[in-house]
């Protein structure tokens, strides 16, 4: 081939480069899509409702005395809880012993007794066995309890709304014993001193499930 063929052809295929180039920068159509997400938590808000009924804070106690409150717990979330755990933990200025001098007779939700299944440590001067305070301490030790494991805190109307009451009476027991040697009520020990307890309630949610659009 001569010089002026492979010379044509080089400049031939030069011109189709930059004509494809060319060509590249021209092009002007274009389609672009969006689609938004939205993905958002919901709540998981338990709250103490009559708060101010529910508290025990009583002085000048003696032995035979009773204490008797009921509160609400409320589901303000948007989520619905699926159990409530209860622990009791004791603070401040509890006296070593004292707690297992209140005997508590009463601990419902909604009518579903909560004592049964605790250890009852504490006796009466009769030999009767009850569930102390400080069983409620020693239980919760151990893990707490679910006091929610039949009515759970859900409304079918309003998603995420419901309220369960809880009833409790606490029994400073009156046990009646001497001590031998001096004569004095053994009880005597605990004149002055302070039980101090706090109830915890643990909100859980329920169990994630397949989910549609709002």
């Amino acid at each position: 081939m001569s010089i002026k063929k492979k010379l044509g052809l080089g400049v031939a295929s030069a011109a189709l480069g930059l004509s494809l180039i060319g060509g590249g920068t021209w092009a002007a159509f274009n389609d672009v899509e969006k689609m938004d997400n939205r993905l958002a938590a919901g709540t998981l808000d338990l709250r103490i409702g009559n708060q101010a009924e529910g508290v025990m804070k009583v002085s000048n106690l003696k032995p035979g005395d009773t204490m008797t409150r009921q509160f609400k717990l409320q589901n303000w979330g948007s989520l619905d809880i699926e159990d409530v755990l209860l622990t009791v933990k004791p603070f401040g200025e509890t006296a070593p012993g004292f707690a297992g001098e209140f005997a508590v007779t009463m601990l419902n939700t909604d009518g579903i007794n909560l004592l049964s299944g605790i250890a009852k440590t504490g006796v009466r001067d009769n030999g009767e066995n009850y569930v102390s305070v400080q069983d409620l301490i020693d239980h919760a030790n151990g893990g707490g309890f679910d006091i929610s494991s039949v009515n759970l805190y859900k409304n079918p109307t309003i998603p995420g709304r419901d309220e369960d009451i809880i009833d409790i009476k606490v029994e400073f027991v009156d046990k009646k014993a001497k001590d031998a040697a001096t004569g004095k009520y053994v009880q005597n020990q605990y004149q002055g001193k302070v039980a101090e307890f706090t109830f915890v309630f643990e909100a859980t949610q329920s169990a994630g499930s397949e989910r549609a659009n709002n």
